[in-house]
């Protein structure tokens, strides 16, 4: 066999021993790998953890119609900074958000999950801090079908927005990416 033959085969050997340990595809690695995201928006990255945490949400919760992702966000409190957390917007009907709240296995210090009633447009904290408010305070506004712009309330958490290059006062437009959509 020639070297590059055994380099081949151990590299070919460690991405299927990386898809069998972490039951994932690794493009999580590469910036823009599987996707057609173009512009100057934000990308979000996600770790193995959370496109687990995701896949099972998606999975255990089908009355969720759509699924999106608010960015990261920084607890700040007095100068200390505090682990990051991810700020989900999830569509679907009335009773997903009592749902949510009542699954205890769906619960993580680390996702701030905010709930849309497809039919009201009002907006709820599945857990946390309590919130109760409108889409309309949030002034979404789609860019694309994959991307909107958003302002969050400032009512919306103790929190400042961060995307993976700055931080963001809340008086900024952030944007969201689409992780998936379901056709009611």
């Amino acid at each position: 066999m020639s070297g590059a033959q055994v380099v081949f085969d151990v590299c070919l050997g460690g991405l299927f021993a990386y898809v069998a340990v972490t039951g994932l595809a690794p493009t999580h690695l590469m910036r823009s790998a599987g996707d057609s995201w173009t512009g100057s928006v934000p990308r979000f990255r996600l770790e193995p953890d959370m496109q687990r945490y995701l896949q099972q949400l998606n999975a255990e919760q089908p009355q969720i119609i759509e699924c999106w992702i608010l960015g990261r966000v920084v607890k700040r409190r007095r100068g200390d900074q505090f682990p990051a957390q991810w700020w989900l917007l999830v569509f679907g009907p009335a009773v997903l958000a009592e749902t949510l709240r009542t699954d205890w296995n769906m619960r993580r210090r680390d996702v701030r999950l905010f709930v849309v009633d497809a039919d009201t447009d009002s907006v709820s904290a599945a857990w946390g801090r309590p919130y109760h408010g409108v889409l309309a305070d949030w002034c979404w506004e789609f860019v694309t079908d994959e991307v909107a712009r958003f302002i969050p309330p400032a009512d919306a958490g103790e929190y400042v927005q961060a995307d993976e290059r700055t931080d963001h006062d809340a008086e900024s437009a952030q944007f969201a990416e689409r992780l998936w959509s379901r056709n009611p």
